[in-house]
């Protein structure tokens, strides 16, 4: 019998009594079973023998190939299936570490905005640094946030417009804590909208301030120059009102803070917002309160346009 019979005779019995499924020591690895599909394939067409495609042969049958085809390289098919499946690991491994530098990438840069964000939040500007938005050149150098600068709520109604330009100036303090960062500032504007649109011995249809000032000398745009407030009953119609952010009864308020309202009322004279000889008044002065603080009283009485100006008992503003 010559080497192709001996091949096929092989072929024959091994296959007609080997299963893969069956559980036999010499059951081989997947790679193997792989390579015992390609090798029938092969074997088949260049024997030419007629067997069912798909058929897996045993490695009885995979000698027989050998033997059958003395021409090829008995490691032709390892290398060819062992090449496939590490490029298909060297893939899979390349997807994995490309999915992984992007989750990395996109991590970082939620990371950087979230740290500018809050550097945007929480800094503490200085006259003409800092280049966010809340500096306008045409604001004669106030640091003015608007409303929508600071997240304000709309307005619940419409206000009443105010007739221009105004003779007063009311200052309050909001006997809150005293805020030295754009975010302290921003949260206590929102806070005491708040309060004058939802507390029950307000509800006012919005803030009741015309301007707030906070302690690292920002503005924030309550009403507004054209709208009437709510701040001093008896003089909305006729005074913008203006809150300073903190208390200061006993403290004295921020260098910072006292510049920035006098800058902002020089602005609303150049507006003609105010007349130029408008008259500041604490608010003391004017209704039953301690506002805006007995120590920020004395230096407003230092202030050129202070007016002496009384229509309560002058013990609310006592020093």
């Amino acid at each position: 019998m010559d080497t192709r019979e001996d091949a096929r005779a092989a072929v024959a019995r091994t296959d007609r009594d080997w299963r893969p499924d069956v559980h036999d020591p010499r059951r081989f690895s997947a790679l193997t079973k792989k390579q015992a599909v390609v090798d029938r394939a092969v074997f088949t067409s260049a024997a030419g023998l007629g067997g069912p495609p798909g058929l897996v042969l045993s490695p009885a049958s995979l000698v027989a190939r050998r033997l059958a085809s003395p021409w090829a390289s008995p490691t032709s098919s390892t290398v060819a299936l062992t090449t496939r499946a590490g490029l298909t690991g060297f893939t899979r491994r390349r997807a994995v570490l490309l999915a992984a530098c992007v989750l990395v990438a996109a991590s970082t840069v939620a990371a950087l905005l979230a740290v500018i964000l809050i550097a945007g939040a929480g800094g503490q500007p200085g006259p003409g640094e800092g280049g966010d938005e809340t500096v306008r050149e045409d604001l004669g150098g106030v640091h003015l946030m608007s409303r929508d600068d600071w997240l304000a709520r709309a307005p619940k109604a419409k206000a009443t417009e105010m007739v221009t330009p105004v003779a007063y100036v009311i200052v309050h303090h909001t006997t809150l804590d005293l805020c030295l960062t754009k975010a302290e500032c921003i949260l206590q504007a929102k806070r005491i909208q708040d309060m004058h649109m939802d507390a029950a011995t307000f509800r006012f249809f919005d803030i009741g301030y015309n301007f707030l000032v906070g302690g690292d000398g920002l503005v924030f745009e309550g009403r507004g120059w054209d709208a009437v407030g709510a701040h001093t009953k008896g003089w909305n119609m006729k005074a913008m009102g203006v809150a300073v952010m903190g208390t200061f009864t006993n403290r004295t308020a921020p260098a910072a803070l006292q510049t920035a309202l006098l800058d902002l009322l020089q602005l609303g004279v150049e507006r003609g917002k105010l007349v130029a000889n408008h008259a500041v008044l604490g608010a003391c002065q004017v209704r039953a309160t301690e506002s805006p603080g007995r120590s920020l009283m004395r230096d407003l009485r230092t202030w050129p346009r202070w007016a002496n100006v009384t229509t309560v008992s002058t013990a609310f503003c006592e020093a």
